[in-house]
């Protein structure tokens, strides 16, 4: 493999030579995504590394070398060490004791190829050194991965029952890394153990959900998910998977497979968590949709004041206008009320609730007004709802 800048980056330098350093024998090399992503071209996010050294010698080394480290997963054996901005995610060799289905019990060691056998995916075992050597300890994820093969390591069967979250991180792979049809083996022990999904963490299930429904294949993935029984009842009798190509927003795509429909939040909340904020957007998109009418000038501009111009581009693409309209959201600024409730109060009211819903009223004619009148019209309008 050719030489990458995150490679030779000084940080990546330093903890490196810290790890290997007075070893002839490679102590630690880059491991998962970030070699997945070089061969390929792809940019690179986050920086695995792999070591023979226990957390507790990783963290001594980096420490006497002035490196700040946290144990970020010290039960799994999971230290992050951080130089400046760069952080470095470094965890120690495995093998499995035992498996659960949900959780592994696992002991350290130092064997290079224990640790690849108890991975999922062949291309998940990749590993490589600061000098760009590749080391392929199955000797099929180089292939695996010039082809877009997404193969468990070993048995398929026996990689899955050993934890259940593969299921799901196999259509993730596949959404991002594969090509052509899915290894029929692994298809088939993902089927035949769909339903143990369900007793997954509600935050495991999220996170691979969302990182599935991110991709740039989430609605081709999606659909072999549920061909296969697997989450099945998330709802999507009524969606429209065209849409995704024009809504990349994770949240905008949930409220495509719910087909428009805010009650069905209940099945997601059955396996995910949503954070308030998502919750929120959800139920957004979903009160803008309703509230778009015709799509006139006037609606856009009421879904923006409403819901700001992230919102109603959502809403807009759902409800597939065309990119005149995208383009005004982009470019119309907001006007701002003119008037606040010392303005009501100050027209005779006293304070209390009476102060609100005249506020509201008045705000709702000004919309209603197409935003146009100033300060002085909005009093009078305010002075007549008094008078009311």
């Amino acid at each position: 493999m050719d030489l990458q800048p995150w490679m030779t980056a000084r940080e990546s330098l330093a903890v490196m030579k810290v790890l290997n350093e007075g070893k002839a024998e490679p102590q630690a090399l880059f491991v998962g995504g970030c070699i997945r992503n070089a061969l390929m071209g792809r940019p690179v996010g986050d920086i695995d590394i792999a070591t023979c050294w226990t957390p507790g010698e990783v963290t001594e080394k980096l420490k006497s070398a002035g490196i700040k480290v946290v144990p970020t997963g010290i039960d799994h054996g999971t230290v992050t060490a951080i130089i400046g901005k760069k952080t470095f995610e470094i965890t120690t060799l495995r093998h499995d004791v035992e498996t659960y289905g949900r959780h592994a019990e696992v002991a350290f060691t130092d064997d290079w190829v224990a640790d690849a056998a108890r991975r999922d995916f062949t291309i998940n075992t990749l590993l490589a050194d600061t000098e760009g050597q590749v080391y392929d300890l199955t000797g099929k994820g180089l292939d695996d991965l010039a082809t877009g093969r997404v193969v468990f390591v070993g048995e398929a069967k026996t990689r899955v029952a050993e934890d259940y979250l593969r299921i799901l991180r196999f259509f993730r792979f596949y959404a991002v890394y594969g090509a052509g049809e899915p290894d029929p083996t692994a298809l088939k022990a993902c089927r035949d153990s769909a339903d143990k999904v369900v007793n997954l963490s509600h935050e495991r299930i999220t996170q691979e959900f969302f990182k599935i429904l991110a991709t740039d294949r989430a609605a081709l993935v999606l659909g072999l998910m549920f061909e296969n029984n697997v989450l099945s009842d998330v709802p999507h009798e009524n969606y429209r998977p065209d849409l995704f190509d024009k809504l990349p927003d994770v949240i905008a795509r949930l409220v495509i497979l719910a087909g428009g429909q805010e009650d069905h939040r209940a099945v997601f909340d059955k396996y995910m968590i949503l954070s308030n904020k998502q919750k929120k957007r959800f139920s957004s998109i979903i009160q803008a949709q309703k509230s778009l009418g015709d799509g006139g000038e006037k609606n856009i501009k009421m879904l923006i004041y409403k819901y700001g111009a992230d919102i109603a581009e959502q809403v807009l693409l759902l409800g597939e206008k065309d990119v005149v309209d995208l383009a005004f959201v982009k470019d119309w600024q907001v006007p701002k009320f003119p008037v606040g409730g010392d303005d009501v109060m100050k027209a005779g009211v006293a304070a209390g609730p009476a102060v609100g819903e005249i506020l509201e009223k008045t705000e709702q004619w000004w919309i209603g007004q197409d935003f146009l009148p100033d300060h002085g019209a909005c009093m009078n309008k305010i002075k007549e709802l008094i008078d009311l």
